[in-house]
């Protein structure tokens, strides 16, 4: 179902009937799924809703959704069947920290400690047992490692 189905936004104390979740039980599932990976509440909530629930009254719709049964029954479920490594793993890590890196709306400081966790993370500083730090392997190393040649630049 797309979000274009639901009509006009439900209100909150509607979304916690049972009757609204078995009438919109796939958007339901849709955003249990989006909130086991992580996406926080709103954005879960305006992607699969659509805009017209982005307003003044989101975080009661969030609330209300949320503590449906058909809600926990359905994120638990998702959780219980779901591997770790499809949650988090190396490569997802890396993306995230770099997203932080290249995020002109983050703090300096923000970003700065993005680049020195990705430095560490992907071997380019290491940490010893003092937690001091010195140089690791290089980015060709990295590529080295993830089957890819190195750009030019890093060569």
């Amino acid at each position: 179902m797309s979000n274009y189905e639901l009509g006009a936004p439900t209100a909150a104390k509607q979304m916690a009937t049972e009757t609204w979740c078995k009438q919109n039980a796939e958007c339901i599932t849709e955003y249990a799924h989006l909130r086991v990976h992580g996406m926080g509440t709103l954005k879960a909530m305006r992607r699969v809703f659509g805009e017209e629930y982005y307003d003044s009254n989101i975080s009661s719709r969030v609330h209300a959704l949320e503590s449906t049964e058909f809600f926990k029954t359905t994120f638990n479920d998702i959780l219980a069947s779901v591997k770790i490594d499809e949650l988090w793993n190396e490569k997802l890590a890396v993306h995230k920290m770099l997203s932080i890196v290249n995020d002109d709306l983050e703090n300096g400081s923000t970003r700065l400690k993005a680049i020195q966790e990705l430095n560490v993370l992907i071997g380019i500083v290491i940490v010893d047992e003092n937690g001091k730090t010195r140089k690791g392997s290089s980015m060709a190393d990295f590529y080295a490692t993830q089957n890819k040649a190195a750009p030019e630049s890093q060569q």
